[in-house]
């Protein structure tokens, strides 16, 4: 990674989609180079060319950019553009995206739409990354989800619902994913689930429903006891009250 950087401007470049601001050239070019999964063809508007031209200072660049934004399928080519108008990167970086965005290009669109559900989900935006995946298994078109990405999607909705702690509704993802195509993940994020809830008693049933072995649910419960132990001794402490509140919660919502 290069060690050359420019000046921060005062007036940012608003990311809408992920709410982030960028105040730089290489801030740009960092924001490209890891989430291009979030980039398709509706990133690159009049505005953002404007930004780098006329905040940013870079004009070839910007004019380069609008040439490429009036041709079809470049969206590629105005990543690497702006990505190594950073100077930012080095080569072995350059070539490592310049594999990844031709991988991309041999993807359907639901595959594409799969990895920005991903990326949303590794930004923490689980409202947005939740409102992709429905979008998804609303319309995807039926000659090309299989039962398998369809089962893997909804898997991925029950991990976002679990992350934003919608327990009732990650349950109900899991066990309709499990019901399209059963896979050893998603009966073990289950499994996980019922462990945080506290409903371990319910675990025998699940065993017996989704057929599940008791080796896997016993490396379940020590991986679960393991990170459970790790946060208890990192976490910082809760401020007083918070402990009673939980237990209401749990209470209201027939958690144990």
């Amino acid at each position: 990674m290069g060690n050359c950087l420019s000046r921060q401007y005062e007036t940012p470049f608003h990311i809408e989609q992920t709410g982030y601001n960028i105040y730089s050239i290489e801030e740009l070019a960092y924001y490209l180079y890891h989430y291009t999964a979030m980039i398709d063809r509706d990133f690159f508007t009049e505005e953002l060319a404007a930004y780098v031209e006329q905040v940013l200072g870079k004009r070839m660049v910007a004019q380069r950019m609008r040439e490429l934004m009036h041709q079809k399928d470049s969206v590629a080519d105005l990543i690497l553009l702006l990505v190594k108008s950073a100077d930012y990167f080095d080569e072995i970086e350059l070539v490592s995206l310049q594999k990844k965005l031709d991988e991309r290009k041999g993807e359907s669109e639901l595959e594409k739409a799969r990895d920005r559900v991903k990326a949303l989900e590794q930004l923490e935006k689980y409202i947005q990354a939740a409102e992709c995946c429905s979008d998804i298994l609303e319309h995807a078109p039926k000659h090309e989800a299989t039962p398998e990405f369809l089962a893997e999607m909804t898997g991925e909705l029950g991990s976002i619902y679990g992350k934003m702690l919608k327990f009732h509704a990650a349950e109900a993802a899991f066990r309709k994913s499990m019901s399209i195509y059963p896979t050893p993940e998603v009966r073990k994020k289950m499994v996980y689930l019922l462990l945080i809830q506290g409903r371990d008693a319910e675990i025998l049933d699940f065993r017996e429903e989704f057929g599940l072995t008791e080796p896997v649910v016993r490396e379940c419960e020590r991986q679960f006891q393991k990170t459970r132990k790790i946060y208890r001794e990192t976490k910082p402490s809760e401020p007083p009250g918070v402990e009673k509140l939980k237990a209401e919660y749990r209470k209201e919502n027939g958690y144990h």
